[in-house]
């Protein structure tokens, strides 16, 4: 909505018997209000309204509330946002919402560009209680929603002040005008020779461009104002952009209304000029003409590769609201640029879009305080959608967005680069220069390699990982049993996000074992801890369950065990370590003659030798042994018992007979032993 005029304030100064230094504050403070001069005029606004009492059955209230509201709205418009609340209540007070409504709204906004959530709510929903029409209201309201979410979830990205560049002037529009990335250009209202003067729109200096360049540890050197008097001059000069090759600079220049006499007084806004690389120097910069009247503005050039397609801001006529978006063609052949074109409702909004920039994937960044955000204005991301064309805008989330106003985002490499903001941690109110770091994810996995039976460590054990990124490399776990792969000599990461990782450890007298981790889908720094078991082979090992019906050979399979799936387990082993020779151990309890225990023992290894042949294992490679009853169990019934070996005398004198039974089945068992590694297929003999 646009400001109202104040005509009505000369109005009132003839009406009411003001005193004469009232009436003088009045004036001067509505010739400072039409020449856009906010900043001396906020001061001279709360003059005059310290100045005007009020009076029973007059209308001095009205007039104090209003140039209360005037003061508060010079200090939003100089970005002087909590300055601008405190007049604002005070409007209040002096219900001048009676008078402007908007003046809820506006407070709601600079609350909203403050963080303060709950307040801003408040007043967005008077404000739409007395002017329901107000579409704006509703966009307000799902913002203050969207920066309570926001916060809630931040994204990863680090951001930091500039804090070597940034003064207390202002410092806006970063870019970064050379390949390699060690040059940083920027607009600042700094003191400097040339461009000093304070306007009175913003209280500062007029901006002018500076240079820096970062020296080898990436620090900034001091900047140094770009050619005064051409590029630089007595006119607000920001917003550069250049094309792919770096040889022609677009810029903002926006003329000083004080002192270009030539222009008469008349708001001539803001022009797009053009300058040619020439050597080490750039050429008198040109007007690029794209403007439909003088009284428009255009500004923000945002300037492709191919130096061909042009996107800039304005408020030219045929716009969605403020500053819209719009872009313009080079015509090769007639050498002129197109009428300019509206990007449409997509981007555009009822507020203002301003500050575009190209990311290197053609992706569109911009800000807006008419899309849903975060408070003032926030920085949105269109995708690409084929050549010049882009998608939803996105908003960028916190923390590159924050309440206060965040634009113009250039990157500097894949992951990292610079925008401004005036959030907290700038300095005082003015626009500083910020950069973004979206951190690497760190994947590192950490092996311990641990025997199966006793849980010990092993050290000297081999771990080779091989990955879907071609990686294959070989270590050896130390002397506590652990590798943890994090870094390689050159310090790069060794695992990276996105692939597959399989790991076999080996260990001599040891059977070998192999895990795997995934690193696809992992979003934050990750280590991987595996444990990895590796069987010691100098003694019988002990294998899942297998059993046999009392008297009987048979594999027992029931809807309680399936022997054939313990059996399974050894297969396993025998597929992963294809030169080991091994024998089958079989046991029985100590009920029956020990001839017969003898017997039935070695049939029941033959029956575990038959089935794994049966699946594919080589006889060669297989022994069936029976032991009958001479090896009882040495049972340990939990961590804390201690061991016994299951004789018939130790069984017998249990109890009872569900306890004697559960302890001769342990004795019916089936173990394996690795009698050789040097087992050779005979097709390859």
């Amino acid at each position: 909505m646009k400001i109202k005029s104040l005509l009505s304030l000369l109005a009132f100064a003839v009406v009411f018997n003001l005193s004469a230094q009232t009436k003088n504050y009045v004036r001067e403070a509505n010739d400072l209000w039409n020449n856009q001069h906010y900043f001396p005029a906020a001061e001279k606004f709360e003059l005059a309204s310290a100045k005007v009492v009020i009076k029973k059955g007059s209308k001095s209230r009205i007039l104090k509330g209003q140039l209360t509201y005037r003061a508060g709205e010079c200090y939003r418009l100089t970005l002087r946002v909590g300055e601008a609340e405190e007049q604002y209540e005070k409007a209040i007070t002096l219900k001048y919402y009676e008078e402007e409504p908007l003046l809820y709204f506006n407070l709601g906004e600079v609350q909203l560009a403050q963080g303060k959530l709950k307040e801003a709510k408040d007043n967005f929903e008077k404000y739409q209680n007395l002017v329901p029409s107000d579409t704006r209201t509703e966009n307000r309201l799902q913002s203050v929603k969207f920066a309570e979410s926001a916060k809630k979830k931040p994204t990863k990205h680090e951001i930091n002040n500039l804090k070597r560049l940034n003064t207390d002037a202002f410092e806006m529009c970063p870019v970064v005008p050379d390949k390699k990335g060690k040059t940083l250009m920027f607009a600042s209202t700094r003191s400097a020779a040339e461009g000093d003067g304070e306007d009175p729109r913003s209280g500062g200096s007029y901006f002018s461009i500076w240079v820096t360049e970062f020296d080898k540890n990436g620090l900034p050197k001091q900047p140094e104002i770009l050619e005064v008097g051409k590029i630089s001059t007595l006119n607000n000069e920001a917003s550069v952009s250049f094309d792919g090759k770096f040889k022609t600079m677009y810029f903002t220049r926006c003329y000083n209304m004080i002192d270009q006499k030539d222009f008469k007084g008349e708001n001539k806004g803001c022009d797009i000029m053009v300058s040619q690389s020439e050597k080490k120097a750039w050429s008198e910069p040109e007007i690029m003409k794209i403007k439909d009247a003088d009284s428009i503005s255009v500004g923000h050039p945002c300037i492709n590769a191919d130096n061909n397609f042009l996107i800039f801001s304005s408020d030219m006529a045929g716009g969605f609201g403020g500053r819209d978006l719009w872009y313009t063609e080079f015509d090769k052949k007639q050498k002129v640029w197109s009428m300019p074109k509206n990007l449409g409702e997509k981007i555009n909004t009822p507020g203002d879009e301003m500050f575009p920039t190209f990311l290197e994937n053609g992706d569109l960044v911009f800000s807006s305080n008419g899309h849903i955000g975060m408070g003032g204005l926030d920085m949105f991301i269109a995708p690409s959608d084929g050549e010049n064309k882009w998608g939803e805008p996105v908003n960028m989330g916190y923390p590159r967005n924050s309440s206060a106003d965040d634009y113009h985002y250039v990157e500097a490499g894949d992951d990292n680069g610079f925008f401004t903001s005036n959030r907290n941690g700038s300095k005082g109110y003015k626009d500083d220069l910020w950069s973004y770091k979206l951190p690497p994810v760190l994947v590192s996995l950490k092996v311990i390699v641990r025997d199966q039976e006793t849980n010990e460590i092993i050290p000297g054990a081999t771990i080779k990982l091989i990955g879907t990124d071609n990686l294959s490399l070989e270590q050896q776990t130390t002397e506590d049993g652990t590798f943890v792969f994090d870094k390689k000599e050159n310090n790069e990461q060794i695992l990276q996000v996105g692939h597959n990782y399989t790991f076999e450890v080996s260990k001599e007298k040891f059977l070998g074992n192999k895990g795997q981790i995934s690193t696809k889908g992992v979003e934050d720094s990750k280590e991987f801890v595996v444990d990895v078991y590796l069987i010691n082979t100098d003694k019988p090992i002990k294998m899942p369950e297998v059993r046999y019906d009392f008297g009987k050979a048979e594999l027992q399979v029931n809807e309680e065990v399936n022997s054939k799936d313990s059996l399974n387990y050894l297969y396993n082993i025998m597929i992963e370590n294809p030169t080991i020779v091994v024998e089958l151990m079989s046991h029985t309890d100590c009920r029956g003659s020990d001839a017969n225990n003898l017997k039935l023992s070695q049939a029941r290894a033959q029956s575990c030798v038959d089935y794994l042949i049966e699946k594919g294992i080589p006889k060669e490679r297989l022994r069936a042994k029976g032991y009958g009853e001479t090896t009882p169990l040495v049972y340990k019934a939990n961590e804390e018992a201690q061991e016994v070996k299951l004789t018939c005398d130790y069984i017998g004198a249990l109890p009872t007979k569900d306890e004697q039974e559960m302890l001769h089945q342990r004795n019916r068992r089936t173990e394996f032993q690795i009698l050789s590694w040097d087992y050779v297929p005979k097709d390859e003999k």
